[in-house]
């Protein structure tokens, strides 16, 4: 972990899958080429995204819980390679609407910066983040006949 966020790497698939098994706000779709992971609140999302840091102990219960709340805040289109396990495109982490959360409550954005720490507060706009993913495919699509019968590669097509 690095603060409150998982450290990805290597092998990861069973981890993360163990992370979400049994909660119905997480959603796991098999899409061939990767697994996406997702999230629906049906509930408040301080239920479904518990803050890590306050997991208590240095014992491997603790230890586990903190890990398993700091993933399912990943879960927001995090997509893994079924082959291999390892993730293939992670997205922003996520952030919370003031009050939304025990974290992003008045009091605590206050205490911030009272205490000269650094706080950033932004307009938060509904829409959609297109990221690209590299997926490793057995051969290239051949070009279509149009294109090939015009003398074009599939770079310019």
């Amino acid at each position: 972990m690095d603060g409150s966020f998982p450290i990805f790497c290597g092998r990861v698939l069973e981890a993360v899958r163990s992370a979400v098994q049994g909660d119905r706000s997480f959603v796991v779709k098999d899409r061939g080429d990767f697994i996406a992971f997702d999230y629906r609140i049906s509930g408040r999302p301080c239920d479904v995204f518990a803050d890590p840091l306050k997991v208590q102990g240095t014992h491997a219960k603790a230890k586990k819980e903190r890990w398993e709340r700091a993933v399912r805040r990943e879960c927001r289109g995090l997509l893994i390679c079924p082959t291999t396990g390892h993730v293939l495109a992670r997205r922003f982490h996520k952030f919370w609407n003031l009050d939304e959360v025990s974290e992003a409550s008045v009091e605590v954005v206050e205490a911030k910066l009272g205490a000269c720490k650094t706080v950033s507060i932004s307009e938060k706009l509904d829409g959609s983040l297109v990221s690209p993913v590299l997926l490793q495919r057995s051969s290239p699509a051949p070009p279509s006949s149009s294109s090939a019968s015009k003398g074009l590669d599939s770079a310019e097509a």
